[in-house]
């Protein structure tokens, strides 16, 4: 998506985070959304003022096609282009046994942000 456009709807996130590869003491936390942004962050602990920052990716290979439920012509041939972020911070500092309040922040080109809900992560459960 070129910067320069004017954005007229607001920023949205097409997914909610969820959480991958737990260890003893962090989790990765994934979401996603339908512009590159500008900064993307995970804010977590108890008031949600740590800072983690995320990483993106571009989804190479994401297209819509006639049967999509999203506003693609009905009369395309062929599969369209989708642009979709991947982005992904690693929780570190986790304690066993304890969850840990969290939610993610995606600020876009034009300064606009979108944030979700609250959600709780932990580490990985011990193996009993």
């Amino acid at each position: 998506m070129n910067a320069s456009v004017i954005m007229t709807f607001a920023p949205k996130l097409l997914s909610d985070p969820f959480l991958q590869l737990p260890t003893e003491n962090s989790v990765s936390v994934v979401w996603f959304t339908e512009f590159a942004g500008v900064k993307h962050q995970v804010l977590y602990g108890e008031d949600c003022t740590q800072i983690a920052l995320a990483t993106t990716t571009k989804l190479s290979c994401t297209r819509e096609d006639r049967d999509s439920q999203l506003a693609t012509p009905q009369n395309c041939q062929k599969p369209i282009l989708r642009h979709i972020w991947r982005h992904e911070a690693k929780v570190i500092g986790l304690t066993l046994k304890s969850r840990v309040p969290y939610r993610v922040i995606s600020v876009r080109e034009d300064g606009q942000s979108v944030s979700s809900r609250t959600f709780t992560l932990a580490p990985l459960p011990p193996v009993n």
